[in-house]
C-alpha cells in the first residue's frame, strides 16, 4: 500500500511540476521553462556502509557517486524565482560475498530563488528548496542458475529497504537563454543552464521492508539519506513574456 501511495505521490508531483512550467512559460510579464537535466551526485553513505561492513556478510562496498537525471518547471519573474524538480538517483548493480547489491534513489522538491542578473539572455539565481525522497537498496544471493531445475529447487532470496527522508537543498542556477521565435505574447526560447548546490537529508534512519504488498518499518537503522554535493546541466524549453508598458 506504501508503494501505492509513493507512486501516486509521485505522478502528482509530476503533474505539479509540468503545468508550472507550462504557465510561467506563457506568463505576459516573466520568463519560464519547462526541462531536462542530467550529472552527478557525490553521496554521503552515513553510518551504512559501516554497518553492512560490520555485519560479516561480505556486501559489496555501495557506490558514492550517482548519476542523475531529472527534470522540472521553472519560473522567473523580475526577481522571484519558483521552480518544482524530480531527480533520480542511478547507479550500477555491484557483486561480493555470494551477493548482489544496488543503492538508487529519487526525489523531489519544491523550489525558490532570488534573480541576481536577469537579463535579456541569461539569468543566475540561488535556490532554496525542500521536499522528499528516498534510496531504496536492493540485495540478493548471487545464484545464476544454469537449468529450470535449478530455478525451481534454488530460488534467489533476497530484500529490498526504502530509506525515505525529508530534503533541503541549496542550489545556485545559471541560464542562457537562446532566442527562437517571437510573437504577439512573447519569444520561445532553448535554454541551457548549470546547477550547483548540496542536498541534505536531516533525518537519514527511516527504513522499512518492502513486500508484495505492504511496508514494514524497521527500527534501529543505520544513518543513510540522499546527502551531497552535486552539479547537474540542465537542457530546456522556454519562453520570455512581452514586458507591460
Amino acid at each position: 500500500m506504501r508503494t501505492k501511495r509513493t507512486a501516486k505521490g509521485w505522478t502528482f508531483l509530476v503533474f505539479l511540476t509540468l503545468s508550472a512550467g507550462l504557465a510561467s512559460a506563457s506568463a505576459p510579464t516573466g520568463r519560464g521553462m519547462v526541462y531536462l537535466d542530467f550529472g552527478l551526485h557525490l553521496n554521503r553513505m552515513g553510518d551504512f556502509q559501516s554497518y553492512l561492513d560490520r555485519s560479516g556478510m561480505g556486501y559489496p562496498t555501495l557506490a558514492k557517486t550517482y548519476w542523475t537525471l531529472g527534470g522540472g518547471g521553472l519560473f522567473v519573474g523580475r526577481s522571484l524565482v519558483v521552480g518544482l524538480e524530480g531527480v533520480c538517483l542511478l547507479s550500477r548493480e555491484r557483486a561480493a560475498g555470494g551477493h548482489r547489491s544496488e543503492l538508487g534513489g529519487a526525489f523531489g522538491l519544491l523550489q525558490i530563488g532570488y534573480a541576481l542578473i536577469n537579463s535579456d539572455r541569461f539569468t543566475l539565481y540561488p535556490l532554496l528548496g525542500a521536499g522528499g525522497g528516498a534510496f531504496t537498496w536492493r540485495v540478493q544471493n548471487d545464484v545464476r542458475p544454469e537449468s529450470f531445475e535449478d530455478a525451481i529447487l534454488y530460488p534467489e532470496k533476497g530484500s529490498s529497504l526504502l530509506n525515505a527522508s525529508f530534503i533541503l537543498q541549496a542550489a545556485l542556477g545559471a541560464d542562457y537563454w537562446v532566442r527562437m521565435k517571437s510573437g504577439d505574447r512573447g519569444t520561445s526560447c532553448v535554454v541551457v543552464g548549470l546547477r550547483l548546490g548540496y542536498t541534505y537529508s536531516p533525518f537519514g534512519d527511516n527504513w522499512e521492508l518492502l513486500t508484495a504488498d505492504q511496508a514494514l518499518e524497521l527500527k534501529g537503522g543505520p544513518e543513510l539519506g540522499i546527502t551531497g554535493p552535486f552539479v547537474r546541466l540542465v537542457v530546456g524549453w522556454g519562453g520570455i513574456g512581452r514586458s507591460r508598458r
